[in-house]
């Protein structure tokens, strides 16, 4: 049925596997803007199957795969832009290579369910330069934290795409072995000034450490912090980030958040769970409205 589709064809959720020949056909539809893959891996492709002249999914503003084929897909597609020239050539005077090709016109990336990111997946997407959205796995497993990010990766998503709106990076699993910190955070308010829903690890058991330090150093990116604007998180989810702070080093800590998201409102955290964690977490979100109050109170 997808081969007697026609050129106008805008939307496609591939709900069953597809052949390679529908893929094929699919990837060249000149209007689809919003694509859908649940099983399929990426076709074979030799030269001998595209015109050179090809522009591989050229309108395509929203792709959707699945965890188990996202590996594959995000190189595939990044092969093809070397591999077909014509896809990110300019075809006319003034236009410059940004304006061609699935590579600019990406906006909406999701690659959710399965466990937490991986750093070559995550990678591969920077390639999409003009992404609002990018959503890269879920859950970690119950013993084991799969988040392999690093603050350096996290700075490379903020520099490479900092259009982003929504940063969904999985949700925050109990054992604190990873390897983000609170800088992340801040690298992403100050780069991607956008941005308005995030999800994130990051590591608490030197949170306080982590947060002096960046209210107190005069690093270029800390200055920046302080100078520039930032994004406009509201509410930050944390599922189920644990929190061992108590006393000051709660004010500490919401002077942090609130520093680097000014824009924290009515709920400003958002812990997953009952229990320890889930009220000392409440218990810095009450702090930051209180601090809001008496910054900017209500008319």
């Amino acid at each position: 049925m997808l081969l007697r589709c026609g050129s106008t064809l805008g939307y496609l959720n591939a709900g069953v596997e597809l052949s390679e020949e529908a893929i094929l056909h699919a990837i060249q539809l000149p209007h689809l803007h919003t694509l859908k893959l649940a099983h399929e891996p990426p076709p074979e492709i030799t030269d001998a199957l595209l015109r050179e002249d090809t522009i591989v999914l050229p309108s395509l503003h929203s792709l959707t795969l699945a965890t188990p084929t996202t590996h594959a897909w995000l190189p595939f597609l990044n092969d093809l832009r070397w591999r077909y020239p014509a896809a990110i050539t300019p075809r006319e005077p003034n236009q410059s290579q940004a304006q061609i090709g699935i590579h600019s016109t990406l906006e909406d990336l999701h690659c959710g369910g399965g466990e937490a990111p991986k750093r070559a997946i995550v990678k591969q997407a920077l390639a999409f330069k003009n992404l609002t959205t990018l959503e890269i796995g879920e859950f970690c497993q119950d013993d084991r934290c799969s988040f392999d990010l690093t603050d350096d990766d996290v700075t490379a998503i903020a520099k490479a795409l900092p259009r982003l709106q929504k940063l969904l990076l999985g949700h925050p699993c109990w054992l604190n072995t990873c390897q983000t910190t609170f800088r992340s955070l801040s690298t992403l308010s100050t780069n991607c000034t956008g941005l308005t829903n995030l999800i994130v690890h990051f590591n608490t058991i030197n949170i306080i450490e982590d947060v002096k330090s960046l209210l107190e150093m005069e690093d270029p990116d800390t200055q920046k912090l302080r100078e520039g604007p930032r994004c406009g998180v509201t509410s930050l989810p944390l599922f189920l980030t644990p929190l061992t702070v108590d006393g000051p080093e709660i004010d500490v800590l919401a002077k942090g958040l609130l520093y680097v998201f000014p824009a924290l409102g009515n709920t400003p955290v958002c812990p997953g769970t009952r229990g320890t964690a889930s009220s000392v977490w409440l218990r810095v979100g009450a702090t930051i409205s209180r601090l809001k109050s008496v910054c900017c109170p209500d008319p």
